[in-house]
């Protein structure tokens, strides 16, 4: 019973398909409408001067659109719904109480309010968002611009996974280059370190070797000899130390070079490609892409801050820290999850948002 009126739609008609249409289609439809609706809702409210007219009816197409699917989703309900005629919306069809009402795709908590402990925790479980490796859409969030869908997590992971390993490839080929570049330019420097090093080591032995004649020494004679072996190895081991140090010093501006040539590689991947599009490489291959929080395409500044903030702290703890670097920006990152925004710390501080497409 098809009707321009809303309330004159059939459960096919609110999702947009044939009566004829698998379960499968049916669940596409429904996450698509239901994203549409919620989305519809979120406007009402939100708007400048809402309009009670306006909420209530962005919130009964919501409800229509999760009816549709309660009855079209189950076979029983939906053989009793088309033996019955497939009724309109407005005409009378009751479903049989299943006790369930889906609030999301792919989700369902119980209509009764959780009482125990037990049935809280099994509510929190039902309606939090999906998880890191989800194949699911998250809700889109209240403050998101109007036609945007957040992508599935495990999608938005993988490439994240993409650019790193793009990124990875990219610098370890340089780092190979670089450092083989400083060699040529420092080529006496360069040996010095090399056997300043060697020395180094040769001294951390030998100490090495006297704190364990210590241990073992009984006599008095031998714990001073030891004592005086360690006590040679440390200075011999400041001396070194010293001089590693002054050499350092000596080819710091090459070496400054080279990690400013690793930022600008990093960027000239990420920002280009970034900037034009909203795609990097892995966003592209998992069919997502940035946008400002406006809706906005990706501005210059955003990819700045986006991407090279990041990769800057990233190279700038390294020296420090050490992996602890990587791993602390990597950690900033990925607090998307926990963020009503689904922003990690980068995308707050640019003002993005991913999106699906």
């Amino acid at each position: 019973m098809d009707n321009a009126d809303d309330n004159g739609q059939s459960y096919y008609d609110v999702l947009g398909v044939e009566p004829t249409a698998s379960k499968e289609e049916i669940r596409e439809a429904y996450r698509a409408e239901l994203m549409s609706a919620q989305a519809q809702v979120a406007d009402a409210e939100t708007a400048k001067k809402p309009s009670v007219d306006a909420i209530s009816n962005a919130r009964s197409g919501e409800s229509q659109v999760r009816k549709a699917w309660q009855v079209l989703s189950d076979e029983y309900q939906r053989e009793r719904y088309d033996e019955s005629g497939s009724p309109t919306m407005s005409e009378d069809f009751t479903p049989d109480d299943t006790g369930v009402e889906l609030v999301a795709p792919s989700k369902a908590i119980k209509k009764s309010e959780p009482t125990t402990a037990k049935e809280r925790r099994a509510a929190a479980m039902a309606n939090r968002p999906p998880g890191l490796f989800s194949k699911d859409h998250p809700p889109i969030p209240k403050t998101w611009p109007k036609g945007f869908t957040p992508p599935p997590p495990r999608g938005r992971l993988g490439a994240m996974g993409i650019d790193v390993l793009v990124l990875l490839v990219l610098l370890v080929v340089q780092q190979t280059i670089g450092v083989w570049a400083v060699e040529q330019v420092y080529p006496k420097e360069t040996k010095q370190l090399e056997a300043v090093s060697t020395q180094l080591d040769k001294q951390e032995k030998n100490k090495s070797k006297a704190e364990n004649q210590l241990d073992k020494a009984k006599v008095a004679d031998d714990k001073a000899a030891a004592k005086a072996d360690i006590k040679t190895a440390d200075k011999e081991i400041s001396k070194l130390e010293e001089k590693q140090k002054k050499i350092g010093n000596d080819i710091l501006f090459g070496q400054l070079g080279l990690t400013v040539i690793t930022l600008m590689i990093a960027l000239l991947y990420l920002i280009p490609f970034g900037r034009r599009s909203g795609q990097t490489l892995g966003k592209k291959m998992l069919q997502i892409r940035v946008v400002m929080l406006t809706g906005a395409p990706l501005t210059m500044r955003g990819a700045l801050l986006r991407y090279g903030l990041p990769v800057f702290i990233a190279l700038l703890l390294s020296p420090i820290l050490g992996p602890v670097g990587y791993v602390a920006v990597l950690f900033g990152v990925l607090t998307w999850p926990r963020n009503a925004n689904y922003q990690g710390l980068h995308d707050r501080l640019a003002g993005t948002i991913v999106v699906d497409g």
